[in-house]
């Protein structure tokens, strides 16, 4: 009887680690983490300047041209030295990610919105399944009375380049 349990426990052993070692999870990084908008969230502004507030967004980006254009369409100041943001937090880790970067590296940018400030954002986990990259993001809403106001959490999620060569898609899960 003692027999057939040890192997039984050896058999449901292997069986986890089998299960384990089949995990689609691939090894993240987070470059950036922000909450609110005193370290440059990323606002996306209409022609007149009138911001409209942050998008719940996620985007792969591949390259520093990628990431220009992400910053232009999104007015996000990084790379406009005219802008008053300019120097802030998020536009110099964003300048940080040069062409030294992409070749071995990949970002995956998260913007997200939260309703208060009391609203706690965590990446979980970076997965693929097929063509497609899933960002797991933890929510966690404290007790009590928070302040009503839309908070922006900005990520900038680095993996490597090899461990997303025929993603399609990006999104939040």
């Amino acid at each position: 009887m003692t027999k057939k349990i040890i192997i039984l426990g050896v058999a449901i052993i292997m069986c986890l680690g089998i299960l384990t070692g089949c995990n689609s999870g691939i090894k993240f990084s987070i470059g950036y983490e922000s909450k609110g908008y005193a370290n440059g969230a990323f606002s996306f502004t209409d022609a007149n300047g009138e911001e409209l507030g942050a998008h719940n967004a996620v985007r792969l980006v591949t390259s520093v041209a990628e990431l220009k254009a992400f910053c232009s369409e999104s007015n996000n100041p990084a790379f406009s030295e005219d802008s008053p943001k300019f120097s802030n937090n998020l536009s110099k880790k964003i300048r940080e990610l040069d062409e030294a970067f992409f070749a071995e590296k990949a970002l995956i940018v998260v913007l997200l919105t939260a309703a208060n400030a009391g609203i706690v954002y965590t990446v979980k986990s970076v997965d693929v399944d097929e063509d497609t990259l899933f960002v797991s993001i933890k929510r966690k809403e404290s007790k009590g009375n928070s302040a009503q106001v839309i908070t922006p959490w900005t990520f900038l999620i680095e993996v490597n380049q090899v461990d997303i060569v025929d993603i399609a898609n990006v999104k939040i899960k």
